[in-house]
């Protein structure tokens, strides 16, 4: 969208834009649905008693970090859909204290998955699948240089 834009050709821009839109409805929409059923499993008495405490712990905070980035994403969308440039600033501020708190989060699982897990009897029973998904997946980029252009940028927002 970057490229798009930096090309200036504003049609192609909000074609582009329109589907993240439609995209991140989407994501939302699951993801909102994945974080109660989540929050539901991890809420049981049979989790709070059975599962190590490692592992509850790396459950709370991916929990916090997915919870984030729907935050993020509502406030992306709702930023694109307003022309007011206070409640652009406002969003925009939700937007990077998400970020924040999902980087924050993610740092603690990975140095508590890196640290290890404890040779606790209940793990021998724990099977921790492969992931399926491609790594060509797991490349996320940074979008924060999309939400502070170096220029005030004026155009109209999607309808």
């Amino acid at each position: 969208m970057k490229i798009i834009f930096d090309r200036g050709d504003l049609e192609d821009y909000w074609n582009e834009m329109k589907l993240y839109l439609e995209i991140s409805n989407k994501f939302i929409d699951e993801q909102a649905k994945w974080l109660k059923e989540q929050k539901a499993y991890m809420n049981r008495q049979d989790y709070k008693f059975f599962v190590p405490h490692e592992i509850k712990e790396l459950a709370r905070l991916q929990y916090i970090s997915r919870e984030a980035d729907l935050k993020e994403t509502e406030a992306i969308r709702e930023m694109v859909k307003t022309t007011d440039p206070n409640r652009q600033k406002e969003y925009t501020k939700i937007i990077i204290d998400q970020v924040k708190i999902a980087n924050e989060v993610d740092d603690e699982f990975e140095r508590i998955w890196k640290k290890g897990i404890s040779n606790d009897w209940r793990m021998r029973f724990i099977k921790v699948p492969l992931s399926i998904c491609p790594k060509d997946n797991l490349n996320i980029p940074n979008v924060l240089e999309l939400l502070s252009p170096p220029k005030q940028v004026n155009f109209s927002p999607v309808s």
